[in-house]
């Protein structure tokens, strides 16, 4: 999870994060859970390209369930077509 770049907000306040910052420690404080079902709506809003890449990778590699709410077409179809070939994406 380094790749989130959370030590770059360490010290911080929260109130003064950027969009993207506030988004990938958002995501890295649901993932340090370890839920067995993980969802996200619009995970991609807001996160910079690198947080981005990132999060799909980390998706197709995620040991439990996920479910992916999102008009990101294009992390829907990496994280889907990496996990199962697409079943189960509704793209309409």
């Amino acid at each position: 999870m380094a790749d989130l770049a959370l030590s770059q907000v360490a010290g911080h306040e929260v109130e003064t994060l950027s969009q993207s910052e506030y988004r990938r420690l958002a995501i890295g404080v649901q993932l340090v859970r370890d839920p067995v079902v993980l969802l996200l709506d619009e995970p991609t809003n807001y996160l910079d390209l690198e947080g981005t890449i990132w999060l799909e990778n980390y998706l197709v590699t995620y040991p439990h369930t996920v479910l992916v709410i999102s008009h990101d077409r294009n992390c829907l179809l990496y994280t889907s077509d990496a996990a199962d070939e697409g079943l189960g994406v509704d793209l309409g």
